[in-house]
């Protein structure tokens, strides 16, 4: 397999320009993105959701107002990085792999994290310095020094939502991955799957030295 992976931040304009390019530039069987069907079919829709539908899942309008939020600040449709490589990959007959795991599996996995710990993440520590999210800077957060900082951050301090949003959906991403062993892929993530991502691929690759993954970071 070879592999291209963009780590994206879902509210940044140059993830979009990235996608556009690597679609272009690449030589490619297959574009893999971080949703499910569900999700894929809301975005490509522009669905969104209704009051009701709120209130019947405070979970859920959670998820969706903070990702409508921070797309506002960020003045960027929120996976519009996905949308795109979808819509691109249709256009040149590329095969599509929705890699992620169900959203109703997600929001489980959400509900499963403390009360204490959602708390903790309106008022982070002050003890490790993050880069700070802004219009300016957001696409630093893709950096690897950066990721590797946050998500090991997000690992200590709150290690529920380290297991259910992250980890597990890594794994999920990864087995999707493996069913393509003969194809190109274009897989383009979430910058803060990257380092459990590539964790997974650097143990298959030392047990599988055979089927090794050969991957490009772009």
């Amino acid at each position: 397999m070879k592999l291209y992976i963009l780590p994206s931040a879902h509210v940044s304009k140059k993830s979009v320009q990235k996608v556009k390019n690597s679609i272009n530039d690449l030589d490619l069987d297959l574009v893999a993105v971080e949703l499910c069907p569900d999700r894929a079919k809301a975005l490509i829709r522009g669905y969104k959701p209704g009051f009701f539908d709120l209130i019947k899942s405070p979970t859920y309008a959670f998820l969706f107002l903070s990702q409508q939020a921070i797309g506002a600040i960020f003045k960027s449709k929120p996976g519009l990085e996905m949308e795109t490589a979808l819509k691109m990959a249709r256009d040149k007959k590329l095969k599509v792999l929705l890699a992620d795991m169900p959203i109703q599996r997600i929001m489980a996995g959400f509900k499963q994290i403390p009360w204490s710990e959602k708390f903790k993440m309106i008022i982070p520590s002050k003890s490790v310095k993050l880069p700070k999210m802004s219009p300016g800077n957001i696409d630093s957060l893709t950096t690897t020094d950066n990721i590797t900082k946050l998500i090991s951050y997000i690992e200590m301090n709150y290690p529920y939502t380290y297991e259910f949003l992250i980890n597990k959906r890594n794994h999920y991403i990864f087995k999707s991955l493996l069913k393509f062993p003969e194809n190109k892929i274009l897989l383009v993530i979430g910058a803060g799957h990257l380092p459990g991502l590539m964790k997974l691929i650097n143990q298959y690759n030392y047990k599988n030295p055979e089927l090794k993954i050969d991957v490009v970071i772009v």
